[in-house]
């Protein structure tokens, strides 16, 4: 199952009360929609939905979520994510940067198996800011949304993956920041040794002046 949940539209407004998630593929300047998980969704309150991962004639970093309403021309859209194969396998998405604005963000054209439905793209991108989304799916290694939503896209929750990924990154930056600790560490270490060292030398001199004066 591919599950999928969202966050309320910050701003509180019923804009997004009656919801629809799309399965898109495709650059961010010419988006593809391959299929609709619903057009009722609540995005004014927080929520999630599951369904089955489909099968697509593509196992790559390429596909992405992305939200609509009737009752706004706000769009938003979630990180790219890899939908892998029956065995876990993928491959790298085909292009390494966007049309038109030639950024390093990797995309590619996949499909649904077996469908000879031919959707036309939805288009290039437009602001908005739309309720904060999440998935569950495996996200790219750079997936950020398309650029006219960067900021839409930065008021999105990251997927759990996501999250748990940078997690792992603030993990090895305070391991990192441990590390350059050290040196301070050092210098507490050699504090104690020089103690040591210290007090070796009194226990040595104590007994010599003892012998002197006896």
């Amino acid at each position: 199952m591919c599950p999928i949940s969202w966050n309320a539209d910050p701003d509180g407004s019923d804009d997004w009360k009656s919801m629809s998630i799309e399965l898109m593929t495709g650059d961010n300047f010419n988006m593809v929609q391959l299929m609709t998980l619903g057009t009722t969704f609540d995005g004014s309150i927080d929520g999630q939905h599951s369904f089955t991962c489909p099968d697509v004639t593509l196992n790559s970093a390429i596909y992405f979520y992305q939200f609509t309403s009737l009752q706004t021309t706000d769009k938003a859209w979630t990180t790219r994510f890899t939908i892998a194969g029956p065995n876990g396998e993928s491959t790298p998405p085909a292009n390494a940067v966007q049309p038109i604005s030639g950024e390093k963000i990797a995309w590619g054209v996949g499909g649904l198996e077996g469908s000879s439905q031919s959707v036309s793209p939805s288009g290039p991108a437009s602001a908005g800011v739309p309720p904060s989304a999440e998935s569950s799916a495996t996200p790219d290694s750079q997936p950020p949304a398309p650029p006219a939503v960067a900021t839409a896209f930065t008021t999105m929750t990251p997927s759990p993956t996501l999250a748990t990924t940078r997690l792992a990154v603030v993990t090895s930056s305070t391991a990192l920041s441990s590390t350059s600790a050290a040196p301070n560490n050092d210098t507490q270490t050699d504090g104690a040794v020089r103690t040591s060292t210290a007090s070796v030398m009194i226990a040595l001199i104590f007994p010599a002046l003892l012998f002197v004066l006896f």
